[in-house]
């Protein structure tokens, strides 16, 4: 997951699951981009675009590396993350770290009291998370609460 705070524009926190990740653009690839902003060439050599899915929409968003060892660090790191999710996500890979990862990432967002265990509101928060979109009354009935 990355995540940032923007401090020009807006004041803000961004997230960018690894998962929601379609493509990412560096160098020449983005220069689109880089010329839709005005921005020098100079540039290219340490752009980043990073495309991804949001709430069903496609959304952009571009990094300008202070260095190209920054850059190279960046590229190298996100590409490496990328692959072993979309490995996950697929079903390669080891089956533990798979569920430990999700156990990580989903579960324990949900587990509000640590204990193993999950109220409604807990359950509620883990479907939205999943992209499972139900009302408290649509879980409660799931589970006759």
């Amino acid at each position: 997951m990355l995540v940032w705070v923007l401090t020009i524009i807006l004041s803000s926190e961004l997230l960018v699951p690894i998962e929601a990740i379609k493509e990412l653009r560096t160098g020449a690839e983005g220069s689109y981009y880089r010329e839709y902003f005005s921005l020098p060439p100079a540039y290219d050599e340490r752009w980043i675009s990073i495309i991804y899915i949001r709430d069903g929409d496609y959304k952009t968003v571009h990094f300008v590396a202070p260095t190209l060892d920054v850059f190279r660090l960046w590229d190298t790191t996100l590409r490496r993350l990328h692959s072993v999710r979309q490995g996950l996500m697929q079903g390669l890979g080891n089956p533990e770290v798979r569920e430990q990862l999700w156990e990580r990432m989903y579960w324990k967002s949900g587990d509000n009291s640590e204990d193993q265990r999950m109220d409604v509101d807990g359950v509620k928060k883990l479907c939205q998370e999943l992209g499972v979109h139900m009302s408290k009354e649509e879980i409660q009935a799931l589970f006759k609460v």
